[in-house]
């Protein structure tokens, strides 16, 4: 009998041949996975990445615009923007009447929260998308 002689006429030989064969082919499919897997180019989760944008909505005169980095530090002195703090509007020039507009996860088009155009007390409860009609709160959840 030739050592590449699969068939079981050998016994016990017969039978450690399948098995190495099958632990070297897993090994194989193993190595050749997890070389997929290091190969693969993916993004760093550790790192924000910041957009290059920041829309934003008047509630009075409905005129939108958008600031860059730069250009979002005259509205938000001192920290990051934030959706929930109002900002002057350039178009009408009413005091806190523009927000900064979210996008949301689901269709990916911007909007104000709904919860800033109604008076509301303490944390909202959700947050429907005005587009989609989607709750933003349970994707974050």
């Amino acid at each position: 009998m030739t050592p590449l002689d699969l068939s079981t006429a050998g016994g016990r030989r017969g039978a450690k041949q399948w098995v190495a064969i099958a632990l070297i082919g897993a090994a194989l499919i193993l190595a050749v996975a997890l070389i997929a897997l290091y190969l693969v180019p993916r993004e760093d989760p550790t790192v924000v990445k910041l957009p290059t944008e920041y829309p934003f909505r008047c509630t009075q005169c409905s005129h939108e615009w958008s600031a860059d980095q730069a250009g979002v530090t005259r509205y938000f002195r001192g920290g990051l923007p934030t959706t929930l703090s109002p900002v002057d509007c350039p178009s009408c020039g009413r005091k806190g009447a523009a927000y900064m507009m979210a996008r949301c996860p689901w269709c990916q088009k911007h909007y104000i929260h709904p919860h800033l155009l109604k008076a509301q007390a303490g944390r909202p409860k959700e947050d429907i998308c005005p587009h989609c009609g989607k709750d933003v709160l349970k994707w974050r959840r």
